[in-house]
């Protein structure tokens, strides 16, 4: 037996060892993870801009805390769930109160805080979804809860309690809007409304008016809209959200817009959602036959100085001009002055300007009555100022020679970019962007509008400022290019017809 003793010893100093060796893999692997976490974290940290990350650590606990109260045993009961919603989107709003900062904290919050984020969005989204979906996440049994009545009665707009006092009575389908409202700004998390419904649970909603009180209506619309706009993700590609387009929103959209017309946030988010059905082609014939384009002209004219309803506006305006019918409705609204305005507004706006040029450059084709108001509204000058001040951005020129290429077909006009240092402009948009072949096209059509029906001095300043060569260079460059063929040969001409000495 004394013989089995050594062996046993080995044995355990070979057992006392694995487990040495497994609890310090253990240790190395927890390391690994924090350090592989804290990497990831870095990395986040890395692609947000400096002024945001004293905001990301505060969202990301907001989240985990929310992620507790609603999917953590003991499961939620409504009236706990409706507070714990609110009091995240109180903190959420105070985090990141503007929607370009929420878009950008919540990205990185969603990297921070992934193992939360998508389970918490099916959760609202079940919640949203009332019945057995609900059921799945609530505890209603427990405590007898029942749905939340009516929001409220006091005067104050559902939407403008910024608390979440204790004996103030929470509606839960709001409380979820709310919250959706700031998670729907995490592109992870749209699939889920997609597989779910949520959007047609939102139209359901939205159509709901005898269903509870003005107030709580009012906040419903508010948090579905801003839900749907997210969805929308941006007004110029939103074709890849067919799910935020259901038959119906439409109607619901213009009918809140109809219904809250002084609510800057309302018309914002319908105005984003709107652009969403105005890429469909049929629905945009629609549009214009039902008389509907002065729905979008009305809140520019309301809220001048609010950026996104300008932009977006501007953007829903141009494209309805798309067709020669929608193309007369824009313009019969006072489209033109509404873009004039907004340019005046935001003058250092670069996706209003570039919004405001296209519509212009829409509305000026084959329509002289278009080209003569925009003149007489003095726009000619403030081209000229968004040419000098975006001199390296490719859009904004593109979308300014379009709109000189239409102008400078009448005379007034072509003076007045004469006057304006406009031959010089041109040329050096031209020799900025010479290798952009779509700028160069529309840059030398304009160029020989004005220097080819010019007087003398205007001739001479284009040699001097060297067009000739510089149009030979754009020729050569592009050999096959239709436009220029046809108007380069008639200012190459002016280097041996132009005379030049003092």
């Amino acid at each position: 037996n004394a013989g089995l003793l050594p062996g046993d010893a080995r044995s355990a100093k070979k057992h006392r060892h694995h487990h040495h060796n497994k609890h310090k893999h253990h240790h190395e692997r927890e390391h690994n993870s924090d350090a592989a976490e804290e990497d990831a974290a870095a990395q986040v940290a890395a692609q947000v801009p400096e002024e945001l990350h004293p905001r990301l650590e505060p969202l990301r606990r907001a989240v985990a805390e929310l992620h507790s109260a609603l999917l953590c045993a003991p499961r939620p009961t409504r009236s706990s769930a409706a507070r714990a919603l609110c009091e995240f989107s109180a903190r959420a709003e105070v985090i990141a109160p503007t929607a370009p900062t929420a878009t950008a904290a919540f990205a990185a919050a969603d990297a921070l805080a992934a193992a939360a984020i998508t389970p918490l969005t099916d959760a609202l989204l079940a919640l949203l979804q009332g019945g057995a979906a609900a059921a799945n996440v609530l505890d209603e049994a427990a405590s007898g809860d029942a749905p939340a009545e009516d929001a409220g009665s006091s005067g104050e707009s559902y939407s403008e309690k910024s608390g979440c006092e204790e004996e103030e009575e929470l509606d839960l389908d709001v409380e979820v809007l709310r919250a959706l409202a700031f998670f729907t700004r995490i592109g992870a998390t749209h699939e889920a409304f997609v597989q779910t419904d949520g959007v047609g649970r939102m139209l359901a909603l939205l159509s709901d008016r005898d269903g509870c009180d003005e107030h709580t209506r009012h906040a419903r619309a508010l948090y579905c809209l801003k839900s749907l706009a997210n969805l929308c993700v941006a007004a110029k590609a939103p074709e890849g959200q067919p799910a935020a387009r259901p038959q119906g929103l439409a109607h619901e959209v213009l009918h809140c817009m109809e219904e809250y017309p002084e609510e800057a946030a309302v018309q914002e988010s319908a105005i984003v959602v709107l652009a969403n059905f105005i890429t469909d082609k049929d629905f945009r014939e629609k549009f214009v036959d039902k008389n509907l384009v002065p729905r979008v002209v009305r809140p520019l004219e309301q809220f001048p100085d609010v950026e996104n309803i300008q932009q977006i506006g501007l953007w829903c305006l141009h494209n309805l001009c798309i067709e020669e019918k929608g193309q007369r409705a824009v313009m019969d609204c006072g489209a033109l002055q509404v873009g004039v305005a907004a340019v005046e507004c935001f003058p250092d706006s670069e996706a209003v300007l570039a919004e405001a040029l296209a519509l212009f450059h829409h509305a000026t084709f084959m329509d002289g009555k278009a080209t003569r108001k925009l003149r007489r509204l003095g726009l000619v000058p403030r081209i000229m100022t968004a040419m000098n001040q975006f001199a390296d951005v490719a859009p904004i020129q593109l979308r300014a020679c379009y709109l000189l290429a239409n102008l400078t077909e009448k005379k007034k006009a072509r003076k007045l970019v004469v006057d304006y240092e406009g031959v010089v402009l041109v040329l050096n948009t031209v020799k900025h962007f010479h290798d952009n072949e779509d700028i160069v096209e529309m840059a030398v059509e304009a160029l020989h509008n004005v220097v080819t029906e010019g007087d003398a001095a205007t001739k001479k300043r284009f040699v001097l400022e060297e067009g000739v060569e510089t149009i030979s260079q754009a020729m050569q460059e592009f050999p096959n290019n239709k436009k220029l063929a046809e108007f380069g040969p008639a200012l190459l001409e002016l280097g041996s017809s132009t005379t030049c000495a003092p």
